[in-house]
């Protein structure tokens, strides 16, 4: 008879492992002349057992696009980025494969695998919707997306975290980590930037 590894304790097998953070204030490609005064600061944080997105607006919120959320549960939809779109980008370790989160301030919401640069984009399947949670004031937007358990299966090692805004002239403005790479583009590897553990937690 052979003598089988007894299982791990549940404590174990569910363990959160580590946590990982990263917040930023995001800038903006567009000429300070012709954009709203706003300033725009996103968090993410994960660990095994969930994802955490949270975006915040600050200063003349009233010059956005930002329509209210469904009374439904959050949809799933595609296009997302054609009007006010708050993103995160998710890259796994050494691979060229990464993840991309949309969310309206609506509550839509789109994941989508790319197997390398631009390239194999395909949405993830099987996913529940995120807990999507939104504030607004007359100069504050928050809005914040919880996947538990995350909608990955190891834990990413860099994050790009942008925003695209539609004013009511109709035009888009694009914020994120690094406007250094133009001309917008926030699937560039170079613009993403590692996870820490427990930053900006």
């Amino acid at each position: 008879m052979t003598n089988k590894p007894a299982p791990p304790p549940a404590q174990a097998r569910h363990a959160k492992g580590p946590q990982l953070a990263y917040r930023a204030a995001l800038s903006c490609y567009t000429p300070k002349e012709r954009r709203p005064a706003l300033t725009i600061e996103a968090h993410v944080q994960l660990d095994n057992t969930i994802l955490q997105c949270a975006f915040s607006l600050r200063g003349a919120i009233t010059e956005l696009i930002l329509p209210l959320p469904a009374e439904a549960a959050p949809q799933r939809l595609d296009g997302l980025w054609q009007a006010t779109c708050l993103e995160v980008f998710l890259k796994d370790g050494q691979s060229p494969a990464y993840q991309e989160f949309n969310f309206s301030p609506a509550h839509g919401w789109n994941v989508y695998q790319f197997a390398s640069y631009r390239y194999g984009m395909e949405p993830v399947k099987g996913l529940e919707p995120p807990k999507m949670l939104s504030t607004r004031h007359l100069d504050h937007y928050h809005l914040k997306a919880v996947f538990a358990p995350p909608p990955f299966r190891q834990h990413p090692a860099a994050v790009n975290l942008a925003a695209i805004l539609l004013d009511r002239s109709g035009e888009l403005h694009y914020y994120t980590i690094d406007t250094r790479h133009t001309p917008p583009d926030f699937h560039n590897p170079a613009s993403f930037v590692s996870l820490s553990k427990g930053r900006g937690s």
